[in-house]
């Protein structure tokens, strides 16, 4: 219902949590999405349920043969595209229930409309943590941070698992080629109708996720934990610990991100962005501007072969992103 001001105990009275205190508190919720996502992304061989990439390449013309002379250009076929589709990223989504039936969960906050202290509703855990972890997480744009990221799945160049970072796995969601011209050869010519295919890898594109590292000696401090109802007593408060509240924090997002309508994260593979883009662009090159190679070989004199190779200067042929929105 609104953004709220949890209490804690200070060491000596109930007070109101401070901006920076709240701050905290987002961070934690971030962290905890981290350590949980209820939307996941995974890899798999082929079918998955994110749109396909298409990596195309030139491979030559099919070959001409002649029993009584060298064929001429014009009797050739010109170089061909090749077109390899990757679809090998799949989204889960986890469903979640973060209800508090009983009031007692969520932290507590002074009502100055009522002189009374209260437990935040759902909606008002949704508002005062979850929105301002979301508008990180997704909306604001991509940071390379791990604390603004925690727990989202992103694109990159790189296959390595860094601090803060790991591939989902060790195969490539995309891999771009382009036709290497240097292998192609008149020696190489075929018989009547086959093709030359030398594809060279421009770049491996991985599926990486962002997870914090929680190992021991980490020099990670929690938040200042607010104030909740005590179980069994209406009449007397308590600090969570930081592991309860921890819990609290995650069931809230986890059930937001899942489930609750213009907060559920949605991953993506499109060409026109209307959300965040999750790092690396996707790039698909071929090599355009070309006319032909055109290449002949005797093999015998009843054997006269004639093929295009490619040529040509690479180009974007089409440019993908993994994109994160809500919706």
């Amino acid at each position: 219902m609104a953004v709220r001001t949890p209490l804690y105990w200070d060491g000596s009275s109930i007070a109101q949590m401070t901006a920076a205190m709240i701050t905290d508190c987002v961070d934690e919720t971030i962290r905890q999405y981290g350590l949980n996502p209820a939307v996941s992304l995974s890899y798999v061989a082929s079918s998955g349920s994110l749109d396909s990439m298409d990596d195309t390449r030139l491979i030559s013309g099919t070959s001409t043969v002649s029993s009584s002379g060298s064929p001429t250009e014009a009797d050739t076929a010109e170089p061909t595209t090749l077109t390899v589709t990757y679809d090998k990223i799949s989204s889960a989504s986890s469903a979640s229930t973060a209800t508090d039936t009983a009031n007692k969960a969520f932290p507590v906050f002074y009502d100055s409309s009522t002189a009374s202290i209260q437990a935040m509703s759902l909606s008002d855990m949704l508002d005062t943590f979850v929105d301002p972890a979301l508008l990180r997480l997704v909306t604001n744009g991509y940071t390379s941070s791990v604390d603004d990221h925690d727990g989202m799945f992103f694109v990159t160049t790189e296959s390595a698992t860094n601090l803060h970072n790991f591939a989902v796995d060790a195969s490539p969601v995309f891999t771009n080629t382009i036709a290497d011209t240097s292998s192609f050869l008149a020696a190489n010519i075929g018989t009547a109708g086959t093709t030359q295919d030398f594809p060279t890898t421009v770049q491996n594109y991985y599926l990486k996720r962002w997870k914090r590292d929680h190992a021991a000696g980490s020099s990670y401090i929690g938040p200042t934990t607010p104030l909740q109802i005590k179980d069994g007593d209406n009449d007397n408060l308590q600090a969570y610990t930081e592991a309860n509240f921890g819990t609290v924090l995650q069931d809230v997002i986890r059930h937001a991100t899942a489930n609750v309508a213009g907060k559920r994260i949605q991953y993506s593979i499109v060409t026109s962005l209307t959300g965040t883009q999750m790092a690396s662009a996707i790039v698909d090159t071929k090599l355009t501007g070309g006319s032909g190679n055109f290449q002949t070989h005797k093999v015998s004199s009843t054997d006269y072969r004639a093929q295009e190779f490619p040529d040509g200067t690479p180009t974007t042929e089409t440019t993908y992103y993994l994109q994160a929105a809500l919706f």
